[in-house]
């Protein structure tokens, strides 16, 4: 029997997703846990928009405080599994597949403007999906709560959930970066600013730049003015934004075409 690279790859992308979590708790933003993961923790495995795992991709993504919510929730809800068989079983379900693909495609859900390229008829039957599972989770709890249920037990699936995102929290990031404000930041000080525009991509970019680094997760229109280049010793424009070159004060400016 053979296996093909999209099974054999997935354990090495859920971990690359529990090290981007580890390495920001506070999440790496909507739609960026792809990109990051695959310029600098997946060699060798084509380029990737989420973790495989609708669960692992709203942790690396949103961070400890969705992932705490998002986990307790779904702890609550199977709780009411007896009280109604057949909701629980489709709920319990869901969440299995969950575990494995990207069942709940965050990125696209939230991508009011453009459907995430799905077209309005597959993005509302995604929506659909969703509203479906958060139906289900609800009346599982409310039917508990409607038996009767020992706030003990209640608190126990909460602490519980808040234990098991605590100790994702501990695996080792490794090479993972941090992501902030749209910028992921590498290595250390003084750091090559890339900047680039739609036409590249965070991975090629990556490539090009040696030591520590700071690049916008995705290509940019725009010079940032108001960015802080402290830690900045080199700029780097890529594509179209070599247009910038005046706009760099002070810092040594290479240019790359494409």
């Amino acid at each position: 029997m053979i296996l093909d690279g999209a099974i054999l790859n997935r354990p090495r992308i859920w971990l690359a997703g529990l090290r981007l979590f580890a390495a920001n708790p506070c999440g790496v933003g909507l739609g960026n846990s792809g990109a990051v993961a695959s310029a600098f923790l997946l060699d060798g495995i084509p380029e990737i928009r989420t973790m495989i795992s609708a669960h692992i991709t709203l942790l690396a993504e949103f961070g400890w405080i969705v992932a705490w919510a998002w986990f307790a929730s779904i702890g609550l809800a199977l709780c009411g599994l007896k009280e109604c068989p057949r909701i629980g079983i489709s709920f319990a379900g869901l969440v299995l597949s969950g575990c494995s693909s990207t069942v709940f495609d965050w990125p696209v859900l939230f991508d009011f403007a453009e459907q995430g390229g799905l077209g309005m008829m597959n993005w509302a039957l995604s929506w659909t999906m969703f509203a479906m599972f958060a139906g289900f989770g609800a009346w599982l709890i409310w039917a508990r709560l409607r038996r009767g249920w020992n706030p003990r037990s209640a608190s126990a699936v909460v602490v519980l959930a808040g234990m098991a995102v605590l100790g994702v929290r501990l695996v080792p990031a490794g090479n993972a970066p941090q992501v902030r404000g749209g910028y992921v930041i590498c290595g250390e000080a003084p750091r090559t600013l890339a900047l680039y525009d739609a036409k590249w991509k965070l991975k090629s970019v990556a490539r090009c730049v040696e030591g520590g680094s700071v690049l916008p997760v995705r290509g940019i229109l725009r010079f940032p003015r108001e960015m802080d280049l402290s830690g900045v010793g080199k700029v780097m424009l890529f594509g179209d934004c070599r247009e910038w070159k005046h706009m760099v004060k002070g810092l040594p400016v290479e240019c790359v075409e494409e």
